[in-house]
């Protein structure tokens, strides 16, 4: 074979491998934190798996409907590309916490996996719930699906102005690994006796619920 010609094959067999090369295998679940009781979306790619081939995505997070090896599973077809994709509801009474997503197609594991956080709904719990002027209370709950190292921003017009969100005074609570929040307040000793409504917000939205505090003389 003459040396161009050599070249020329050389070039085209590694653009036909390049080619047939099989995608990189990939499984990511959105969003990586989800509150119970919401969906769940698992996509991703496979390299040795053909078009129409099932892939078994397998994690405790899931609803028990179907099931590998004892544990919960949920089903996605394999698409043009490697592609797959699919969608599950968290159980609403699953226990928060961090799960792993693990998956099979062929006969054989994808040899990778995500993490999904599975979070309790927001919430605010205020502690005690009546307290005298002067004296602290606590604020606790969970963040929902705001990340763990944001800042929960808590807001009421009984606490102290000190800092404030939109006009009204606010507290702020870092989020915990565990999605939870803790925080104390001093309630002003001239704080008006009277009933006070708590909001709260994280990650650029709020909790959309109300916490009350009764201020005693």
């Amino acid at each position: 074979m003459k040396p161009v010609a050599a070249i020329v094959a050389l070039v085209a067999a590694a653009a036909s491998a390049v080619a047939t090369a099989s995608p990189p295998t990939s499984l990511v679940v959105v969003p990586g934190t989800v509150t119970r009781g919401h969906t769940l979306t698992i996509r991703g790619r496979v390299g040795s798996c053909s078009v129409a081939d099932t892939v078994t995505l397998i994690s405790r997070a899931f609803v028990h409907t179907h099931d590998f090896a004892g544990l919960p599973a949920v089903f996605a077809n394999v698409r043009p590309g490697g592609k797959f994709q699919t969608e599950t509801r968290i159980p609403a009474t699953k226990a928060p916490g961090s799960y792993r997503v693990t998956g099979r197609c062929g006969g054989g594991n994808l040899g990778v996996s995500a993490t999904v956080r599975v979070a309790a709904p927001a919430s605010i719990v205020v502690s005690p719930a009546a307290v005298q002027r002067g004296h602290s209370v606590t604020l606790r709950g969970s963040a929902g699906e705001c990340p763990a190292g944001d800042a929960v921003t808590l807001i009421s017009p009984a606490f102290v102005h000190t800092h404030d969100f939109a006009g009204l005074p606010a507290v702020f609570a870092r989020v915990r690994a565990s999605g939870t929040y803790r925080t104390t307040s001093r309630i002003p000793p001239t704080k008006p006796a009277r009933r006070y409504g708590i909001t709260a917000r994280c990650g650029g939205g709020n909790f959309g619920i109300v916490a009350h505090l009764r201020v005693l003389p």
